[in-house]
């Protein structure tokens, strides 16, 4: 699966593995699910993503928004997550490095 959860008391780290991509995005949901119930602080490891399609920026996006009570952090930015936040002008709202012109290849 592309989805490891480390887990301790409230807190959950889920290391995403893998695209997150129209061909994923429902499996890293379902697994996200399950975890959620019994969790206040949600931090997510985009290190390992390594394709980033509408369908993956979508679950982001619902990540972000979750219920006030969770809070949720994305940590650890691939270069693929970095440059597609940056050219679509979200790197601040997923706390991604900002990249000038010249650090990104799309």
């Amino acid at each position: 699966m592309g989805i490891q959860f480390t887990r301790e008391d409230n807190s959950v780290v889920a290391n995403f593995i893998d695209e997150l991509s129209i061909y994923t995005a429902n499996e890293f949901r379902d697994a996200l699910i399950e975890e959620l119930p019994s969790v206040s602080d949600l931090t997510i490891n985009l290190a390992g993503v390594t394709d980033l399609d509408s369908a993956g920026l979508q679950l982001l996006m619902a990540l972000s928004y979750l219920a006030p009570d969770i809070d949720v952090q994305f940590v650890q930015h691939s270069t693929v997550v970095s440059e597609t936040l940056n050219l679509l002008g979200l790197a601040e709202h997923f706390s991604a490095p900002v990249l000038s012109a010249a650090e990104t290849k799309i």
